[in-house]
C-alpha cells in the first residue's frame, strides 16, 4: 500500500457521491486506479519477473467492499455514462493519464 493515509481514506465507508468521487481521486492520484469488475485481489504488476499483488488480503476486500459500495449505494452515476468507472476515467483523462 501507498501511504498510511491512503490505507485510512479507503477504510471508511463511501456514504455519498461525492465521497465515492473523492475515493476515486485517491485512488488515481495513488497511481491505484483499477477496472471495478475485477476483484482487488487479482490487482498487481509484474516486478523483476515476478507477480506482486497491489493490495493484501485484508485490502483487497476492504477495496472490495468500498468498490461494492460505488456501485450499489443509489449514486446517480448518469453524467458519467451511468457507472463510477465512467468517473474514473474522466479523472484519469484529467490527469493526462490516459
Amino acid at each position: 500500500m501507498t501511504t498510511s493515509t491512503f490505507q485510512e481514506s479507503f477504510k471508511q465507508p463511501i456514504t455519498s457521491r461525492a465521497a465515492a468521487c473523492r475515493f476515486i481521486e485517491l485512488l488515481v492520484a495513488s497511481n491505484l486506479a483499477y477496472h471495478f469488475e475485477d476483484s482487488a485481489n487479482s490487482i498487481g504488476n509484474t516486478v523483476n519477473g515476478e507477480w506482486v499483488r497491489t493490495f493484501s488480503d485484508e485490502e483487497a476486500e476492504i477495496m472490495d467492499e468500498r468498490v461494492n459500495e460505488l456501485y450499489y449505494s443509489g449514486f446517480n452515476w448518469d453524467r458519467f455514462g451511468g457507472c463510477p468507472i465512467g468517473y474514473q476515467l474522466r479523472v484519469l483523462k484529467r490527469v493526462g493519464a490516459i
